[in-house]
């Protein structure tokens, strides 16, 4: 006998249904990691610069600082917000973890 294969409309009713419940929580985090890889993606021209510059003959003291300091900036930036696009995805995981086993749960006792 088996399981009852769904075609049609419903086929991928779970999908949508995560998707609807989880909507808000899910999509803004794909902005997040994106705004994290625009910021690693600005780290090597930021280096690029820098190693520019203390190529010069006259070194300016003022704008390699400056570098660094970007470069360091960037760099702390890029790596929090990373920790906190896994802390999120980590709390959303347990939460859809949570609404499936509920509603088997109720499927199972109904």
């Amino acid at each position: 006998e088996g399981a009852d294969v769904v075609e049609g409309p419903n086929k991928f009713f779970l999908v949508w249904a995560l998707s609807g419940a989880f909507w808000w929580s899910f999509w803004p985090l794909h902005l997040i990691q994106l705004f994290s890889a625009v910021i690693e993606l600005a780290s090597p021209i930021i280096l690029n610069l820098f190693l520019k510059e203390l190529e010069t003959e006259p070194f300016d003291v003022g704008s390699g600082a400056l570098y660094l300091g970007i470069l360091v900036t960037l760099t702390l930036t890029s790596t929090f917000i990373n920790t906190h696009f896994n802390f999120l995805v980590a709390k959303l995981k347990i939460r859809t973890k949570g609404a499936l086993i509920a509603q088997l749960y109720r499927k199972i006792l109904a």
